[in-house]
Order: structure tokens, then sequence, then C-alpha cells
């Protein structure tokens, strides 16, 4: 069952998201995934969040829309058997997602089928263990597709399924792209308009993200991760006014710096509690060596996440309406908001997520192909 929560996509753990991305609690319901058994390779402990491309300040306006030209050849997109699946209460942010339990196998490649997939792989337009992937889900209801995707996803990353990773949250308030934080994953989906090759990319997208908090703490630690993480927030505070007043109930220049030392270390301890999965991937994988390619990864992530930017940090729920208001009144402020989304887009983070989720969301549309 999965009931619905309330959920603020602008709360500090979750900077990765989709510019102008408003929630509505009743539109975010939890996704309890389907049971899924990890490989014996992965250890088990003893006790036992696209390209962002969809959200353009343009002359058009065209927000959170992508086209649907790549709409599966079967009929009904993911999306629309989500719908009939969960019924139309849920598609308006009502009752609840039910997760079947029941056990489906995959439907078998054809022997054509098979040849292809071969073919794609040998030719490395289709990675070898996203090929074992979309062949192990081929034909699984949707629920069972979403849960036993993203398992054996964190299986290829080295992560523990249940135990490592972010839970899965699904908003029906956009029809693509997808935010993140430490324990939590919110996906896109609305009826007709989400394929699951979109779901995939963004899945693999956020994933990247926990993979980079994951590496930047086990090389440098938790108080160099936590500073880290707090530039943003302090930006944010600075800069969006109307923010900073609802966070403090106080203009920025109104605030005291014990105030200022105060919103900090709350922030600070709410980071640290957040933080139980990633010192755990500490525990166990071992802190990185000074030097190696993953520490040199780690620090261009580290320096990544101090200039972290994006649209939240200056203006609160953005909407097309907004905008051309805004661009009406002050050209000046949406060419700078402009200017603010380009760096957001050429952030490291979001290069190496965006290459990542568009590399898998390829692959499977190449897999749907040959269906």
């Amino acid at each position: 069952m999965v009931n619905s929560i309330g959920y603020n996509p602008y709360s500090f753990q979750s900077r990765y998201l989709i510019p102008f991305q408003g929630a509505d609690s009743a539109s975010v319901q939890n996704y309890n995934a389907v049971e899924y058994t990890a490989p014996s390779n992965i250890q088990t402990p003893l006790n036992t969040s696209i390209p962002n491309d969809i959200v353009e300040i343009s002359a058009e306006n065209k927000i959170n829309e992508t086209s649907n030209q790549e709409k599966k050849k079967s009929g009904l997109s993911t999306a629309e058997k989500a719908a009939l699946w969960i019924g139309i209460p849920s598609l308006i942010g009502l009752g609840a997602w039910i997760i079947s339990k029941g056990k489906v196998k995959p439907k078998a490649l054809t022997e054509k089928q098979a040849k292809e997939l071969e073919q794609l792989v040998s030719s490395g337009k289709i990675d070898k263990q996203y090929a074992e992937i979309f062949k192990n889900m081929n034909g699984l209801d949707i629920d069972q597709w979403l849960g036993k995707t993203y398992g054996k996803l964190c299986d290829d990353m080295g992560y523990r399924f249940n135990y490592d990773i972010p839970e899965i949250k699904i908003s029906t308030l956009h029809s693509t792209g997808g935010s993140s934080s430490i324990n939590t994953i919110t996906l896109n989906m609305q009826g007709g308009k989400t394929t699951q090759a979109q779901i995939l990319g963004t899945l693999r997208h956020e994933l990247e993200h926990f993979r980079q908090k994951d590496l930047v703490f086990r090389a440098f630690g938790q108080d160099e991760y936590i500073n880290a993480e707090l530039q943003p927030i302090l930006k944010r505070l600075k800069y969006n006014e109307a923010h900073c007043i609802e966070q403090t109930g106080k203009k920025y220049s109104e605030l005291t710096q014990a105030e200022i030392d105060k919103y900090v270390e709350r922030h600070k301890d709410m980071l640290i509690k957040d933080c139980s999965k990633l010192r755990s991937l500490l525990e166990r994988k071992g802190k990185i060596g000074v030097g190696t390619s993953e520490y040199k990864e780690a620090e261009r992530y580290l320096n990544a996440m101090k200039n972290y930017e994006d649209l939240s940090m200056y203006e609160n729920n953005l909407t097309a309406e907004s905008i051309k208001e805004m661009r009406n009144r002050n050209p000046e402020r949406v060419k700078f908001l402009q200017d603010v989304y380009k760096r957001y887009n050429d952030n490291e983070l979001e290069v190496c997520a965006r290459r990542e989720g568009e590399k898998i969301e390829k692959m499977y549309e190449l897999f749907e192909s040959i269906l």
C-alpha cells in the first residue's frame, strides 16, 4: 500500500530538482517496491533522486512538458497502464497506489528478438549489463517492473537493495523528471505522457546523484560533506526573500548573526541525522584513498556541491504564467534566471547524472524497438 505523504521538494534534502517543480502533498505517494532478492554477491547487513531540459524559460513558456512521440508501439504507455492500475482518484492526488504482491515471470524474447538484442550489445549500442536488466524485466506489470528494475540497477551500482538506497516515491504533478535526497527518489509520472524509458532515465539520473553523495562522504568525511551541502542552503536563505521569510519570519537583512547561526545549526543537525545511509556505506565500503581515481572524481563533486545553484535559490514556485508576467515587468530578471538555469545544467553533478540517465534511456528505447 502506498499512502499520501506531506513532501516538499524544495526542502534542503532535495536540491536536485526540476526547476519550477512545486508539490502538493496529496499528489506524492510512497512506493513500496515489490519483493526483490539481492544476488548472493551483494552483502546484506548483520542487523537487519534527465536531462533536466524539460523546463525552459522560453518565449513559448514550455514548462514541464515533453513530446510523447516515443510512445510504445504496443498501445498504452507505461503511465496509461499505471493510470488504469491505480485508478483515477490517485491521478488527481487522492487514494493510494496498490502494489501487487504476485510473482510475475518476465516475458521471454523470441528467437528473432534475442538475436537483435545480441547484435545491439555486440555493436556497443546497449551495455551488456543493461541488456540483461531489460530482458529480465520485459513484459512485467508497472509495479513489478519498477520495483525489480530499481533493485537490479542498485545491484549493478554495488548498492544493497532495501538497505543502502533511497526509497521511491511517485508524484503525479508532472510527466517526467524527478528529484532526490539521501533517503528519497521522487519520480514524476502522468497517464499518457510518461514512457518506461523516461522513468528509467530519471531513476538512473537520481541514483547517480546518490552515488555522488556516497563518493564525497567516503572521500572527505561527514564534516566536509555537510559543509558542502550547507552552502546552497545558505545561498537560498540569503537570495530568496520569500523563502527566508517563510523560514525565519524575517528578511535576510533583518537577521542577526545569532539567528543565522541557529538556522545553520538546525540544518546541520538535520543533515547529520539524514547521513545514516552514508555512514553505513562508509563502514561497509571503507574510506576512499587520497589520489585514487574515485578520490579525484569525488573532489570534483565536492566542489560542484559547494557551487550548486538552481532557480529555487532565487524564486519560489515559478510557473509559465508567473514567468510571462515577469518577462513583461522585469525582463532583466528573466535573463538572470536563464543564466542561473544554464549554470544549473552545467554543474558537474547534473552533467554526470544527466549523462547516465540519457544513456540508459536511449538504450531502453533501442530495446523497445526490437519488441
